[in-house]
């Protein structure tokens, strides 16, 4: 009686696994990654995706090596096929937003350069 128990577990733990995996894995295949960066002044700017906050924008920084230097701030975003409104706010600096459609999976990258930045 035991091990008919036990095995019965396990056939339901293998199964949430798998269908917990095939969720994962099938969202990931119906999204794409935003990769958004930025000048350093857009430290801790929170980024929206359709209104909801997804993210903040973070401090790098990269000294030396073949690339030379490098600062600014980035945030990686996930969103789901269609179109979107990517927004970022900061206290003194007016919203800066940027509209997609995406219509397959993958990647887009996202570049806030120094002149889209504007002071309240």
């Amino acid at each position: 009686m035991y091990t008919t128990t036990y095995r019965a577990g396990v056939f339901a733990m293998k199964t949430i696994l798998y269908l917990l995996t095939l969720l994962f894995f099938g969202s990931c295949a119906q999204s794409v990654s935003v990769y958004v960066s930025g000048p350093e002044q857009l430290e801790g700017a929170i980024v929206l995706v359709d209104g909801q906050p997804v993210g903040t924008m973070q401090r790098i920084q990269r000294t030396g090596g073949d690339g030379g230097n490098v600062s600014g701030t980035v945030a990686v975003v996930v969103v789901p096929l269609g179109k979107h409104e990517l927004r970022l706010e900061k206290s003194g600096l007016l919203p800066i937003v940027r509209r997609r459609s995406y219509t397959s999976s993958g990647e887009d990258y996202v570049n806030i350069a120094d002149d889209d930045l504007r002071s309240i």
